[in-house]
């Protein structure tokens, strides 16, 4: 009808529509945008929208491509916020007497999945007590799953982490990281 104002959702709670749709609601909660709308910033087009955040926890986890490695955690977390679709995820994991089997190890288990190909990079802030080589960077591998890498100091190239990298003892295979990536 063309109309738009405040009205009363009940509690202590007040709504704005326009054109006699509600538009968003507020308490003293905070202000929520109703199902479609979004945030507009520095323009009107859709590519100024922002209409998703989020933040959250996921379980991160070592894998082995080729062959199943069960793998026992000592730690285990990861967290990671949305903002549109772009996605940063943070994670801390350690392992307790596992023989990792297969040729790769790699990091799975992340919250979204990747949009793109060769799109999601990281960096291992924190990599200790591994076998042998000790991962330093992550990139894609499958839109779930991403490659962990070391810089060979034989020939300076990157190579992705092997299963004969990784210890077997208790609290071992210690490595903290962030990557980014965007998801659809």
């Amino acid at each position: 009808n063309g109309d738009a104002g405040f009205y009363n959702v009940g509690g202590d709670n007040i709504g704005f529509a326009a054109n006699g749709a509600a538009v968003y609601s507020m308490n003293t909660d905070g202000i929520t945008l109703e199902s479609g709308k979004g945030l507009f910033v520095g323009g009107t087009g859709s590519a100024n929208k922002l209409d998703d955040y989020e933040e959250g926890t996921w379980t991160p986890s070592y894998t082995t491509s080729s062959v199943a490695t069960t793998v026992n955690y000592y730690t285990q977390s990861g967290y990671y916020t949305k903002v549109g679709n772009q996605v940063t995820c943070w994670f801390y994991l350690a392992t307790n007497a596992t023989t990792f089997n297969g040729v790769y190890v790699q990091l799975d288990g992340q919250p979204f999945s990747s949009a793109y190909s060769n799109m999601t990079h990281g960096v291992c802030t924190f990599a200790a007590l591994f076998g042998d080589d000790h991962p330093r960077a992550i990139y894609y591998a499958t839109s779930t799953r991403n490659y962990l890498t070391y810089r060979d100091a034989s020939d300076t190239r990157d190579i992705e982490l092997q299963a004969s990298d990784m210890a077997t003892g208790n609290n071992n295979n210690i490595l903290l990281g962030t990557f980014s990536f965007q998801t659809s």
